[in-house]
């Protein structure tokens, strides 16, 4: 449901504003390039057929507003042009007035795909990959965001940690992975797009980080920006 509804809000806002743009699905807790064999056809089936539905609605308001103009006039409505941008030349309903561009990518959330991202990368409808610095952060350390909280004030104070990396990324460790799954992923598709995501996206020094690493894009909640 939220990717219909989505891909749904995005049809309206493109038809009300007369504007294309392109969304960006992404699939995510991928452990296995396996996954998508059963994953990507469904997403697939979703774009579609919320596409035809949203045009099959258009299609019904188009002929309840010519019926509506032509209730005083003779029976026998003639709707063949408020048909016609709904039909192809075949005479099939056609999207192609008002369809939305899906891009569809892998959120990238354990280490195992990390491994495996030249596989993932390697599926020919993966569009891009999005590392989920957080996820991969409690599963390289092996504490969880909220647990690291009770201990990581004096883990910080004896420099057992050179920072929180739920804030700061772990540069070494989980930094280190993201880079060498990047370099995996862009040997199977040169110029991937890759995007990055959590909590440490609003650390000056992990965005650089990620930049050199290769990273294109980051995103956060915009309630953790610092102001």
């Amino acid at each position: 449901i939220p990717l219909e509804a989505c891909i749904w809000g995005a049809l309206q806002v493109q038809q009300d504003m007369s504007i294309k743009f392109e969304i960006n699905v992404i699939v995510p807790c991928l452990v296995s390039d396996h996954e998508l064999d059963y994953i990507l056809p469904y997403v697939h089936d979703v774009i579609v057929r919320t596409n035809e539905t949203f045009q099959t609605q258009q299609l019904a308001k188009e002929f309840a507003k010519e019926e509506a103009e032509s209730k005083n006039q003779r029976s026998g409505i003639d709707i063949s042009h408020a048909i016609a941008p709904f039909m192809s030349t075949s005479g099939m309903f056609s999207s192609s007035n008002n369809t939305i561009c899906c891009n569809v990518g892998i959120m990238i959330s354990t280490p195992r795909a990390c491994i495996r991202s030249n596989a993932i990368a390697k599926v020919p409808a993966v569009q891009f990959l999005c590392f989920d610095l957080t996820s991969l952060t409690e599963k390289v350390f092996g504490f969880t965001e909220d647990e690291a909280a009770n201990f990581m004030e004096p883990f910080i104070q004896k420099h057992i940690l050179a920072a929180n990396p739920f804030k700061s990324l772990d540069r070494n460790g989980v930094g280190s992975m993201i880079k060498s799954a990047i370099t995996l992923a862009r040997d199977e598709k040169p110029g991937m797009m890759m995007m990055g995501c959590g909590t440490a996206c609003t650390d000056g020094k992990s965005i650089r980080f990620l930049a050199d690493a290769g990273i294109n894009v980051v995103t956060v909640d915009v309630k953790s920006i610092p102001l």
